[in-house]
């Protein structure tokens, strides 16, 4: 999917995919690692080496026709509008987040069933690269919450708000397609899991490891011809 969305040529698209194999393989165990991130990265890469070292800097800037910074979000946005696909993911949101802690109404009960959820591939680059470009550090922002405004809380709290907020509207029987909120479990799950802890700068060295890994295997192939 991300290779179709960048239109890579056939055999580009299986040395990046032959890359994140040999990444993954020579990782320590238990590393945390989005294979879906730094694919887009690799690909970003091997598209335009130039502008990919300028989206993993701290002062990526990105403007509208309005001349308006729009920063990193921007960017996907604009290059990816085209792209409408979606992808899957399974989640068991009862097993992996039983409670929803959002601020005044705490350790609410979660009611989203086991099953597979919709994920919108702008949405997730979107989300997940404001997630990597903006340092999570638990501060406190505003946000709303069931028609209360200028509640404060962390990032990961207003997630867990927005999604219990969709859940209460929907009713706690009528479940009417909730396997639509894959972007929001997914951003959730990011923060349960602490994976902001990987930065873009350390994925870059992972697309730099994946670079040498293929040269390497290249070299290797080319001594036992």
């Amino acid at each position: 999917m991300i290779l179709d969305a960048f239109k890579m040529p056939p055999r580009t698209a299986i040395q990046i995919a032959d890359r994140v194999i040999a990444t993954l393989s020579n990782m320590p165990k238990g590393s945390k690692i989005d294979i879906l991130m730094l694919t887009t990265l690799l690909c970003f890469n091997e598209e335009d080496s130039k502008q990919f070292q300028r989206i993993i800097s701290d002062d990526f800037s990105y403007k509208d026709k309005n001349d308006k910074e729009k920063g990193i979000t921007g960017y996907i946005e604009n290059r990816f509008s085209h792209y409408k696909s979606d992808f899957e993911m399974h989640f068991n949101p009862q097993i992996d987040h039983p409670k929803f802690d959002v601020v005044q109404r705490p350790f609410r009960e979660n009611n989203y069933p086991e099953g597979t959820y919709l994920i919108p591939f702008l949405n997730y680059l979107q989300d997940l690269c404001s997630i990597y470009t903006s340092a999570y550090d638990g501060s406190m922002i505003k946000f709303s919450l069931l028609g209360t405004s200028g509640i404060e809380g962390t990032k990961y709290q207003r997630a867990q708000a927005e999604l219990y907020e969709k859940q209460q509207r929907r009713g706690k029987y009528d479940i009417e397609k909730p396997f639509s909120e894959g972007a929001l479990w997914l951003e959730t799950l990011y923060y349960q899991g602490c994976f902001y802890d990987v930065t873009l700068s350390k994925y870059a060295d992972y697309v730099e490891l994946a670079s040498a890994l293929d040269w390497i295997d290249g070299d290797t192939s080319s001594d036992n011809a």
